[in-house]
């Protein structure tokens, strides 16, 4: 691609008036391979196509996709950086090319119609769509319609095959189709999808082909993907979406799950590892690391949720110089932090040992939970989803003094839940 310097301000209106004849998004698509510059795009194709603004963000989004990554608020920012007039429609025009571009959605949660961004961090981990059908397949996927409104998936079984269907909702003006890719990450709390593995269909592809014929039809995977977990495994779902105006890519290095499932359309995410029921000591490793090739400072952080009072929780390193230990914190408030700060060397990968013990006669209600968090601090204003501390409840806890660098969430882990693994 060109330089955006290397073209004058009439070339890039000589580029647009020859591009006018095709459609909206071939022309954008003609200035972005000529630019590489989303701000100068706007800029030039909203001065021609105003004020058909959804499907010039549509067309701006489209072609885009793949090459960088632009959420919600970045796309607003250029909508208005073309013309500050049209600030006022820039970032609802950005949350509705979010919501309808894609098409395809598989839910966060209940009640999910795609708006990105819109849910806490804590509701992206239990989508409703990614269901375990057990170790037969179903005879009629059909009935994943019938059962829209609930959740259908069974215990999986472990040491023997289960299967696995995606459905969702089709947002597109009209008929649609895309393909499903299922993956199954580790449990960490430093998740690189360089290191997930990706499930295959029972056809033997690493993808199910969907199809919708109208918008705001359900659809879901006629092929099913399996998946032979050991027994007492915990892992998570991770279903992505991709259509022929939406690649949808994965993203790489030090990311934030819950951040890239809010802002990222067509990607929902489910973990299976429960903790309802529990009574007396329960010992999880989870793997946790630095992506990034410089050394950095880290936070690890255990939110508990709805605990008994007399439940502890203890979480430990022995991992060289990424060493820590917490001790035994006792819980039993609806909300508890638990925290270490550490630094951890580029590269670095090791185990994080956590440890839950509740010393009563009753388990643990269906309701409890424990999310484990991995943070890396960052100088402010340096990623969009870098929150201040206080942003997260933990400066006090965390030794940060005059530190005021923010937190960005690399990665967790939730225990929490009904269902999970037999064996």
């Amino acid at each position: 691609m060109l330089n955006p310097t290397q073209l004058s301000p009439s070339a890039l209106d000589a580029i647009l008036t020859a591009a006018q004849n095709q459609s909206l998004i071939q022309a954008v698509q003609l200035l972005w391979d000529s630019t590489s510059d989303l701000n100068l795009v706007a800029q030039k194709a909203m001065v021609a196509y105003n004020p058909l603004l959804l499907e010039l963000a549509t067309a701006l989004r489209a072609v885009s996709t793949g090459t960088s990554s632009i959420d919600v608020a970045q796309l607003a920012a250029a909508l208005q950086t073309a013309n500050p007039a049209w600030a006022p429609d820039a970032h609802g025009t950005a949350s509705d090319l979010f919501r309808v571009l894609p098409g395809m959605y598989p839910r966060r949660f209940f009640g999910d119609m795609g708006n990105r961004p819109a849910v806490p961090n804590d509701s992206v981990y239990s989508s409703p769509d990614l269901i375990i059908a057990g170790t037969a397949t179903l005879a009629d996927p059909a009935q994943l319609l019938a059962s829209w409104n609930r959740d259908p998936s069974v215990q999986p079984q472990g040491e023997r095959a289960n299967f696995i269907y995606v459905r969702g909702l089709n947002l597109f003006p009209g008929t649609q189709e895309g393909k499903v890719y299922l993956y199954l990450a580790n449990a960490n709390v430093t998740n690189d999808p360089n290191r997930w593995t990706q499930l295959t269909a029972t056809d033997n592809r690493d993808y199910a082909v969907i199809q919708s014929d109208n918008t705001g039809n359900i659809w879901y995977t006629t092929v099913p993907f399996t998946w032979t977990p050991m027994a007492g495994q915990h892992m998570c779902l991770i279903a992505r979406v991709e259509t022929a105006q939406y690649p949808n890519p994965l993203p790489h290095g030090n990311i934030s799950p819950p951040d890239w499932v809010n802002n990222t359309p067509a990607v929902s995410w489910r973990n299976y590892d429960p903790i309802a029921g529990l009574r007396g000591v329960r010992n999880d490793t989870l793997e946790f690391g630095n992506t990034g090739s410089t050394d950095d400072d880290f936070v690890i952080a255990a939110i508990a949720r709805n605990m008994p009072p007399g439940v502890t929780l203890r979480m430990q390193s022995n991992a060289g110089a990424a060493r820590f230990d917490t001790g035994d914190a006792v819980l039993g408030q609806p909300r508890q932090e638990v925290t270490a700060a550490v630094r951890l060397p580029a590269g670095f990968w090791g185990q994080l040992q956590v440890g839950i013990n509740n010393p009563g006669a009753d388990g643990l209600p269906p309701e409890a939970s424990i999310d484990i968090r991995c943070y890396r601090k960052v100088a402010p204003g340096s990623s969009p989803y870098a929150l201040p501390a206080l942003t997260h409840g933990l400066r006090q806890r965390v030794g940060a003094g005059n530190d005021d660098r923010h937190l960005q969430m690399v990665g967790s882990f939730a225990f929490g839940g009904n269902g999970g693994l037999a064996g």
